[in-house]
Order: C-alpha cells, then sequence, then structure tokens
C-alpha cells in the first residue's frame, strides 16, 4: 500500500492491525483506505468494496438475460448452456462474489445453498 500512497501512512503494526479489523468486519476502510487497496490491487474501489443492494443485483440478472434464478438453474440441469445461461451464470456469481465483504461467510453458504435448491424439484 506505501508504494501507492500519496501521503505517509502509519507503521506497519498500525496498518496490520487495521487491516486484520477490516478482514475480520469489526470495520471498514475509509475512503482513503479504500481507493489505496483498490490501487494495491490495481483495480477500482468498486472491485473490492461495491455497494450493497440486493435488489439492485436481482434486477440486474433479470435485465442482463430476461431469467430469473430458478430458469437459471432449470437450463442448467437439463444441459441448456446457452451463452444467454452462461451470462446469467456469470452475473448472479458476481453478486454472490460481491456480497463477500459484506456478509459472513456462513451466511453466503447458507444463500448459496438456498439459490441452489430454488430450482430443485420438491
Amino acid at each position: 500500500m506505501r508504494a501507492h500512497a500519496v501521503e505517509q501512512l502509519p507503521a506497519d503494526s498500525t496498518l496490520l492491525r487495521n487491516r486484520k479489523r477490516w478482514e475480520a468486519g469489526n470495520s471498514e476502510p475509509d475512503g482513503f483506505y479504500k481507493s489505496l487497496i483498490a490501487k494495491t490491487f490495481g483495480t477500482v474501489t468498486a472491485a473490492f468494496f461495491p455497494p450493497a443492494t440486493h435488489q439492485e443485483a436481482d434486477a440486474e440478472l433479470i435485465a442482463g438475460t430476461g431469467m430469473e434464478t430458478v430458469e437459471i438453474l432449470a437450463r442448467l440441469r437439463s444441459s441448456d448452456v446457452s451463452n444467454a445461461t452462461l451470462e446469467a451464470l456469470r452475473i448472479t456469481a458476481d453478486r454472490l462474489c460481491c456480497e463477500y465483504p459484506y456478509m459472513s461467510s456462513e451466511q453466503l453458504r447458507v444463500e448459496g445453498r438456498s439459490w441452489l435448491r430454488r430450482g430443485s424439484p420438491p
């Protein structure tokens, strides 16, 4: 991070303590550090810190593919892997990955399993 910072950063021990708090979800970096983290990994801030809007993600899936999760799963199970199905899967996977910084691993596991069950026959 020091290589990308335009101003002096605190001591290594302080940076390490902050990083551990951020990774544990005990706090979130401020705008300065969000930008710096993104620069360190060669990406944009939103890649690591996307807005947490579940409804927008569902709308993006339908707008981008014309399919809901249930239809995507039905197509995957019937081996219909057209370009539209693959794009729907990509959008859904991106949504779940983007929620990673905002949700506990346990909650993501529960949501992922729930997502897979939506298209299962009763």
